[in-house]
């Protein structure tokens, strides 16, 4: 799976090298995404944008590779406290291992660069073609419970599309619809039957300076807790 990741992502960035908003990105820094060899035993996935060029695990050069959840990432941190206060209080018995996937896999921090390549010529295929990945590796994980851990990530899920005046759909990207849970406070896949038990909960991020504050998180741990109490 890991290698099949590799030359997928690697195939989807050479044709893409030459484009002159972001090519030169792709060109010198290459890509870098999560993966665990268990991931299909997870039950919390942690889905989030693209991977940033400051981590001083990054090498600020050309890097094809991946890191797992026991990668001593700053950003992942966060991901493994939630997931202790969650075995903690509920037992490993009703929690499985957690772990992440990006949207995108090209390496920036400035997330105002993913608008610059929407508005490219070329540029939505480039994402596009990322996305369609990260759809497969969702519907193969099928987690009990994914946390959108960017505002910007749920957009490309395609829980914000909406139709203009002339009935032409917009915001569909990942083609995922939703329908909100009364009992939980989720939201629901209601078009992939391979999703039609997973959770969803959409948060701003969960680390750095535009974190999620405490008492925010505090009940989306308490929501996430009550999905996995009832399974």
């Amino acid at each position: 799976m890991k290698s099949q990741l590799t030359s997928t992502y690697k195939t989807i960035f050479q044709s893409h090298q030459t484009n002159p908003v972001f090519g030169h990105i792709l060109r010198e820094r290459g890509f870098v995404f999560q993966y665990d060899k268990d991931e299909a035993e997870s039950d919390l996935l942690f889905l989030g944008m693209n991977p940033s060029y400051t981590e001083k695990y990054e090498m600020a050069q050309y890097f094809e590779d991946s890191y797992t959840r026991n990668t001593d990432r700053i950003y992942f941190k966060v991901f493994s406290l939630i997931h202790q206060q969650l075995v903690d209080s509920l037992g490993v018995e009703k929690l499985g291992n957690w772990t992440y996937i990006d949207l995108f896999v090209f390496r920036e921090t400035n997330q105002k660069l993913i608008d610059k390549i929407m508005k490219s010529r070329g540029g939505a295929v480039f994402l596009l073609k990322q996305l369609e990945v990260a759809k497969n590796r969702l519907i193969h994980i099928a987690p009990k419970v994914v946390v959108v851990s960017n505002a910007k990530a749920a957009e490309f899920t395609g829980k914000n599309r909406f139709e203009d005046k002339n009935g032409k759909e917009h915001g569909v990207w990942m083609s995922l619809e939703f329908k909100f849970d009364e009992e939980f406070g989720s939201h629901r896949v209601t078009n992939i039957p391979e999703l039609a038990h997973t959770h969803f909960f959409f948060s701003s991020m969960l680390s750095g300076q535009r974190a999620l504050d405490l008492g925010s998180r505090e009940r989306l741990v308490w929501q996430v807790r009550r999905v996995l109490e009832s399974n």
